[in-house]
């Protein structure tokens, strides 16, 4: 590949330090665990001062307060008809029903009736209401539910409860298995970057361990930044400040395009628009060609070793070149199963080079910002 190519792009690198496994009796990914890793022991989790009670910590915790938050108006139809009341502690007051207490026997139970999706859908949360999953190797010993502190369950737990779910949940994804995670991932990466000359840039987006900067700087792989997707815990990253030894984007394939996130996140717009822009007033209600520009050209003046950005976020410069379809510019969107990757371009290529004041503009940008 590099007698044509001088980088190359590993998508996802956090999976050279661990995967995600999901069980097959699983329709969503919250009951899945990391692998590899080192999960917890009983005693472990005990110096946490959270008792160990597997019925409190690795069963589904039901009671008014979650089912209310998750079916609303039929929650009374749901206890009926798939739940059975109990009094096992002061979180579990119900529990599924034999038939339906993993999301491969609710599919069996409800078939593909659309009817009963949001049934089907509220009975797979109740299944994720846990707080440890045990296992799947060595039995007695558990992983932190993942995302466990967005999760409704965590909502009706006690304060003191929670300050310790969310201590334990940290330490076990991010500090746990730092030095674990890196001779995993330096075993695996180091002789794909030394095979080739190429450069390597490396999708580092999602639940990044701590480990992950430092793998990366040592192996001199470049990361993804994306200023709408900060590593920080702050609303936007600062293209000032983005690392030397990394590529700058705007969106890539699995993200809103500039312009639907602009129409899709209004509040963030607004405040994206005055203090990222330094643009007074209300935030215009569509992404303009001007605003276009003026991000793109943000992004271009930054630090970044590469700026690289998606041909629509391009043309969105122009308003006789962009697209009029806004929402049919997004390639893929991950979350949802019945996005296909069919995206293209609304305009051949042959008109694409006889538009000379866009080209023009475009060759400006960039040679205005030394790339």
């Amino acid at each position: 590949m590099s007698t044509y190519f001088d980088a190359y792009r590993i998508d996802h690198i956090l999976g050279f330090f661990r995967i995600f496994r999901t069980p097959t009796t699983s329709r969503l990914g919250l009951l899945g665990q990391f692998t590899p890793a080192l999960p917890l022991s009983k005693e472990e989790i005990e110096s946490y001062g959270i008792p160990f009670d597997e019925n409190l910590l690795c069963e589904p915790i039901i009671n008014d307060a979650i089912l209310k938050e998750i079916f609303g108006g039929e929650t009374e139809f749901v206890i009926k008809n798939y739940l059975t009341r109990i009094c096992i502690n002061e979180y579990q007051e119900y529990q599924l029903n034999s038939d339906v207490n993993t999301q491969e026997k609710i599919d069996k139970k409800l078939g593909l009736d659309q009817k009963s999706d949001n049934i089907r859908k509220g009975l797979y949360l109740l299944c994720c209401q846990v707080m440890f999953v045990e296992d799947y190797k060595e039995k007695g010993k558990y992983h932190p539910r993942i995302s466990i502190t967005q999760s409704f369950l965590y909502k009706t737990l006690r304060d003191e409860l929670q300050n310790k779910i969310r201590e334990i949940y940290e330490y076990f994804h991010y500090r746990r298995h730092n030095e674990f995670w890196r001779s995993q991932a330096l075993e695996k990466l180091t002789p794909l970057v030394n095979c080739t000359d190429m450069m390597v840039c490396g999708e580092d987006l999602g639940m990044v361990p701590q480990c992950v900067p430092s793998v990366m700087n040592d192996l001199e792989i470049l990361s993804l930044e994306i200023q709408r997707m900060p590593k920080d815990y702050v609303e936007f990253g600062s293209l000032n400040r983005m690392p030397r030894m990394s590529v700058c984007t705007t969106s890539t394939h699995d993200m809103s395009t500039m312009r639907q996130w602009w129409q899709e996140e209004r509040d963030s717009i607004q405040h994206y628009f005055s203090n990222e822009l330094h643009q007074y007033g209300e935030a215009p209600q569509f992404c303009e060609p001007w605003i276009c520009q003026q991000i793109i050209e943000n992004h271009l003046n930054s630090p970044s070793l590469c700026v690289i950005l998606p041909l629509q976020d391009w043309m969105a410069t122009d308003g006789r070149i962009r697209w009029s379809e806004t929402f049919k510019e997004r390639i893929n969107d991950p979350g949802n199963p019945d996005n296909y990757w069919h995206y293209r371009m609304h305009i051949r290529i042959e008109d694409l080079l006889q538009a000379d004041e866009f080209n023009e503009r475009i060759k400006h940008l960039i040679v205005k910002s030394c790339r």
